[in-house]
This record gives structure tokens, C-alpha cells and sequence, in this order.
């Protein structure tokens, strides 16, 4: 089916088309949702509802049978349910949709199986290692599903895994860490994987470039969007701790050079309307602490200076990322090839 959706809206917002005319324009270009593409997201929320199904019944059933069960009996029904999974995914290699669902299931037996060692012969390792190892262990299932759901979910148990190591470990080689160390290591470790998620969006982009003079449509952005939010929070919290205490020190500078280098890689190079707000959002935030900290004015005052940057910035940024909306949304129309169909579930995976 033509994807005319994002065409129709667009003809709407510069009023080509009365607002009241839009059900019957999606309707006349069969804009709307087939019988099929339904039939598809079905599928699609049946079959995660399966996968985690049955990770909860694996889960209930060792909680139930634990004292019961023995150590080699709990090991090999794990370790079976795990090679089953495998044994699916090669027979079913060309469905992307299964393959997903079964490496994410392998990926979570995994985590169970890491779990039983530790809870079986209980090795005193810290919860970090935990997450760290389940990362790890994952690593090659996200390289070989290139799904964001399995990219996602590697990525919070990589941080979460530093998070904990980074609580229970207060430094290294007799350094010890301040708090704004901590915000200073999570900012280089997400940054670090966003510069290696986007050197391959780019490998990707210029590839399909060398082949075609049209771009298919692209995969969701959702592993690289995750990580900008950890990066952009923690890099923010840096030029927090820099202003509040009254000194601008290369914090603030580093802060103001990662989120210009934002504002224009995603606004000229990659062109990402997420990543842009998620830029606007943080300098709202360290504007107002700026305004805060440094300004000298009675609390009403302050407060009120304060509350209308926010007014004020948020209305320049919301006229801004609207018309940028506007110009990117163009621009992909006009490099969409003309055969293309609509996106279905089974590719936002």
C-alpha cells in the first residue's frame, strides 16, 4: 500500500485539505491500516506475549520447585530451554519477527542461567558482575539479530551494570571519585556507543548511496535515541554541579561544546528532530540553573526570571523544532523512492 499517510497530513497542516476531509482523503488513498498489516501487529503482540509467557512459567516454575528440584536438574532444564531456542531460530532463519522474539528469550535465559550459578553456588560476586556478564553474553545475539529491541535491552544492562559498579567502587588505582566523576564516566561510556551506533548509520547510508540515488526507509533510531538521553543527562548534571557552584570551569565549557556539536550534527549531518529536542530540553534546564546561580536578585524575582526563560524558550525551541519538522519531512518525501510501501511491524523491530 503507497504511503500517502505522512504526504495527506503534511497537504492538512498547510491547509490544502479541511481538517474534517482527512478521514475521507485516508480512506480514498487506502491510506488506512489493511486487513493484512493488522493481521501482522497481531502476530507480532501474540508472539511477545508468548516469549514472555513463557519466560514468567520457566521463572514461577524454579521458584516453586526449587527445594525440590536438584542443582544438575535446575542447570540442564535451563540450558535446554536455551538450545531449543537456538534450534527454532536456525529452522525459522528468514523470519525477522521470530528471530527476534527467540533471541530476546535467549537472551533473558541467559540472564536466568547467570542468576542459578550465583544463587546455586553462591560466589559472593557483586550484583555488577551480574549485569556486566549478562551484557557481555548478549552481545553477540544483538549483533546477529540487528534488532533495537535486543540493542536496547543490551544497553540498559550496560548501564546499569556501571551504575552498580560505580556505587560500590567509590574509585580506581587510589583515585577516589566525586560525584561529578561518576556523571563524567556514564556521559564518555553512552557517548562512546553513540559515536559507534552513528559511524555505522552513516556506513549504512553511504553504502545504500553507492547502490541507488534513493535511500530506503530507514529503521527506527531507538538504541541511539537511548543513549543521547544518558549521555545528554549526564553531560547536563556536569554543567549543573559546574554553575551551582558558582565558577565556570571546563565543565560548563565541555557541556556547551557537546551540546553544540548536537545541535549541528543532528540538525545538517544526521537529521534527527529527537536527538534536537532532547538538546533544547537540557539547555532549558541548565539556562534556568545558570539563571539561578548567578543572578543576584531577591527569591521572587529570581523565580520569576526563572519561569519566564522557561516560557520563553520553550515557545522559540517549539516554533524551532516545528518548522524543522516541517523541512525534514520534506526532505524525505522527496528522497522516498516512489515504490515504496509503508513500514510494517515487523520492520520497526
Amino acid at each position: 500500500m503507497p504511503d500517502n499517510r505522512q504526504r495527506i497530513f503534511q497537504w492538512v497542516e498547510a491547509g490544502l485539505i479541511d481538517e474534517n476531509n482527512l478521514a475521507q482523503a485516508l480512506e480514498m488513498t487506502n491510506s488506512q491500516p489493511d486487513q493484512q498489516q493488522w493481521l501482522k501487529f497481531i502476530q507480532l503482540g501474540l508472539l511477545w506475549l508468548a516469549v514472555g509467557s513463557f519466560g514468567c512459567a520457566l521463572i514461577f516454575f524454579f521458584a516453586y520447585n526449587w527445594q525440590d528440584m536438584p542443582r544438575l536438574a535446575k542447570f540442564s532444564l535451563v540450558e535446554l530451554v536455551i538450545c531449543l531456542s537456538a534450534i527454532v531460530y536456525v529452522r525459522h532463519s528468514g523470519h525477522k519477527m521470530i528471530n527476534t522474539a527467540l533471541l530476546m528469550a535467549m537472551t533473558v535465559f541467559t540472564g536466568a542461567l547467570l542468576a542459578l550459578v550465583g544463587q546455586t553456588y553462591q560466589t559472593g560476586a557483586d550484583p555488577w558482575q551480574l549485569f556486566a556478564l549478562w551484557a557481555l553474553f548478549m552481545l553477540p545475539w544483538s549483533l546477529i539479530g540487528r534488532s533495537s529491541i535486543l540493542w536496547i535491552f543490551n544497553i540498559l544492562l550496560s548501564n546499569l551494570a556501571l551504575f552498580l559498579y560505580l556505587d560500590v567502587n567509590q574509585g580506581m588505582l587510589g583515585i577516589l571519585w566525586s560525584s561529578v566523576d561518576v556523571f563524567w564516566i556514564i556521559f564518555a561510556f553512552n557517548i562512546s556507543l553513540l559515536i559507534v551506533f552513528e559511524l555505522q548509520h552513516i556506513y549504512r547510508i553511504v553504502t545504500q548511496l553507492q547502490h541507488s540515488d534513493n535511500l530506503s526507509s530507514a529503521s527506527n533510531r531507538y538504541p541511539q535515541q537511548l543513549l543521547a538521553i544518558m549521555a545528554l543527562w549526564s553531560i547536563s548534571f556536569v554543567a549543573f554541579e559546574s554553575l551551582w557552584e558558582g565558577a565556570f570551569r571546563l565543565e560548563f565549557l565541555a557541556y556547551i561544546f557537546a551540546l553544540s556539536s548536537v545541535l549541528v550534527i543532528y540538525r545538517y549531518l544526521i537529521r534527527d528532530l529527537f536527538m534536537l529536542t532532547l538538546g533544547c530540553l537540557s539547555f532549558i534546564f541548565v539556562s534556568s540553573v545558570f539563571i539561578l546561580s548567578t543572578l543576584s536578585f531577591d527569591e521572587t524575582g529570581l523565580f520569576l526570571l526563572t519561569g519566564l526563560n522557561i516560557v520563553v524558550c520553550s515557545a522559540l525551541t517549539g516554533k524551532w523544532l516545528k518548522s524543522l519538522a516541517l523541512n525534514f519531512r520534506a526532505h524525505s518525501m522527496a528522497n522516498k523512492p516512489a515504490d515504496s510501501q509503508k513500514t510494517g511491524p515487523e520492520d520497526e523491530q
